[in-house]
């Protein structure tokens, strides 16, 4: 087994991971200004996609392009990794930034996916592989393969959205170390205090802004303050996001408690709703780093 990385070694970002120069494992790029991309693949047989981040995923078209390449992944990844690889391409206009690949590029890769579920083993061109769940997102996953695993981003904690990925048996392991040497605080502290701030804010008469990633985050900040009593609003692809989410409820920890979220969450549809919204208590919108969005 001969491993190679061409890209997300010792730096956050623009994983891809080449196997036996037929397997390739993630392939992103890092959307910093300009954006950073990975090295080329060989001829690449067949991706094995861990999830949608663009840092992972972004280059999907692109390797699709070249050499046809299979992309394994379940269904939730593979409709996410569209939308985002479409809105990578408004993303690169409007700051202007030469894209990767084109938005047809974009439709002939989705036709190369082949949908895979959790603890489903199967032979995919002489490989052997086990697909598990990553505890990351809905539909992430770690791929074992030749007594190896490699896991991508993965959470081991249960959180709103997700439960927890599980340990898996492996002697080669292939493991994101981006939090490797932080020790978080527990969870439920954490969500404490963000709801005590936001009950704070608003007792003194201000209005909360919460800035969030569309994939994950919304949805997590949301199920938190669906009991809060206060009045939310979504913008930004997050509802998207959410509608994909629900249609793979098989992924999610309590598809019950994202719709219920859903449901007490008034939607910006309109640039007239924005104004109603700016009356509201919460808004909660894209993007997460406060560099784009509605």
């Amino acid at each position: 087994m001969k491993i190679r990385f061409l890209g997300g070694a010792s730096e956050v970002g623009r994983l891809g991971m080449l196997m036996d120069n037929r397997f390739l494992f993630d392939y992103g790029f890092s959307p910093s200004k300009p954006p950073k991309y990975p090295l080329m693949a060989s001829n690449v047989e067949v991706v094995f996609l861990s999830h949608c981040h663009v840092d992972h995923s972004g280059m999907i078209p692109l390797v699709c392009r070249r050499y046809n390449s299979k992309v394994i992944a379940t269904s939730a990844t593979a409709m996410l990794t569209e939308l985002l690889a479409i809105d990578s391409l408004k993303v690169c206009k409007y700051e202007g930034y030469h894209a990767p690949y084109k938005k047809s590029d974009i439709k002939k890769a989705m036709k190369n996916f082949e949908i895979i579920r959790y603890n489903d083993s199967v032979n995919i061109n002489g490989l052997t592989v086990r697909f598990h769940s990553a505890g990351h997102i809905p539909g992430s996953t770690m791929f074992g393969f030749n007594d190896s695993l490699f896991t991508s981003d993965l959470n081991t904690i249960d959180t709103q959205l997700v439960s927890g990925a599980k340990p898996v048996k492996c002697k080669n392991l292939f493991i994101e170390g981006t939090y490797s040497g932080r020790e978080h605080p527990p969870r439920e502290e954490v969500e404490k205090k963000f709801l005590e701030k936001i009950d704070e804010v608003i007792k003194r008469g201000g209005r909360v802004v919460v800035p969030v990633f569309a994939v994950g985050r919304t949805q997590e900040i949301l199920m938190l303050l669906r009991n809060s009593g206060y009045e939310v609003w979504l913008d930004g692809m997050g509802k998207t996001v959410s509608r994909i989410f629900l249609e793979n409820s098989d992924y999610l920890r309590s598809p019950k408690r994202l719709r219920k979220a859903m449901n007490r969450t008034k939607v910006v549809h309109s640039e007239l709703g924005r104004k109603y919204a700016l009356r509201g208590d919460v808004i909660v919108a894209t993007s997460g780093m406060m560099d784009g969005g509605p």
